[in-house]
């Protein structure tokens, strides 16, 4: 598990108090409030902290983050080191400038342009069009494209579901049907609890499209497609400045698309 997931997680336990509880809310709002602590906290300790058993504390790693106690600390503690690394890791640059930076997103959209070719589109939308179901999947920044996607699709009468945490995608592998649409919305394509939804999908009938700069998705089979997105990217933060940027113009390009085609038909 990464440490974008236990984030994930704990943060849909605030963001969907109504279907979780109050409960689990209070702990995951006290944890993720108190993230540089919890990796030294005893189960005892965090579970004085929230005004509630140990047990309590046990069963919320187990229900909430599908892990122990310990494994749960150790993941808040990655989660807490990945924040450190983007204020204080030395690189390439300690700053950018930012025409600089205008520069590379300019770099990378024209490239994703270049990528994104009318045949790939038009042959998206038509799985689009065909699809029974479109569920849209994503990590991170990755999933505000991917939320994007599916709200946009929705307004052209596409039946499309995308989930805020990872438990919610994971779990709705077992609504997936043949003749549904799965969009994997990954920079990398590395990220591996993606690379196991992709696997499910394509165990289950499903066809795929990949919106990602990773091109050993291209040329998958009659059942996949890649909507290439340029690989450029800022080295000197781990926040997506850009990435995010390329993969947004792909969604709304094929958004467009859809639309497009939708009005000519009328």
């Amino acid at each position: 598990m990464s440490m974008y997931e236990v984030y994930s997680n704990l943060r849909s336990c605030i963001e969907d108090v109504e279907k979780g509880g109050s409960l689990d809310a209070h702990i995951a709002l006290y944890a993720l409030s108190h993230h540089d602590e919890v990796p030294e906290l005893s189960i005892e300790e965090l579970a004085r902290a929230c005004n509630t058993s140990p047990a309590t504390i046990s069963r919320f790693c187990r229900r909430v983050n599908g892990s122990s106690f310990r494994s749960f600390k150790e993941q808040v503690d990655d989660f807490n080191a990945w924040l450190q690394r983007e204020t204080t890791e030395a690189r390439a640059h300690k700053q950018i400038d930012i025409p600089w930076y205008f520069d590379i997103v300019e770099t990378s959209l024209l490239e994703t342009k270049r990528l994104l070719t009318e045949d790939r589109l038009e042959q998206a939308v038509d799985w689009l069009l065909d699809a029974q179901n479109v569920y849209v999947y994503g990590s991170s920044f990755s999933n505000l494209a991917a939320r994007s996607l599916c709200e946009k699709l929705s307004r052209v009468n596409r039946l499309c579901f995308s989930f805020g945490s990872v438990k919610g995608q994971e779990t709705s592998l077992c609504l997936l049907q043949p003749d549904d649409l799965t969009i994997f919305v990954s920079f990398s394509g590395k990220t591996s609890y993606i690379f196991n939804l992709y696997v499910e999908a394509k165990r289950r009938g499903c066809r795929v499209i990949w919106i990602s700069s990773n091109m050993a998705f291209d040329n998958n089979g009659a059942r996949e497609l890649l909507l290439p997105v340029s690989a450029e990217s800022l080295s000197e933060y781990s926040t997506a400045l850009v990435e995010g940027m390329s993969l947004q113009s792909a969604v709304n390009a094929l958004y467009i698309s859809c639309a497009n085609r939708l009005r000519a038909q009328r």
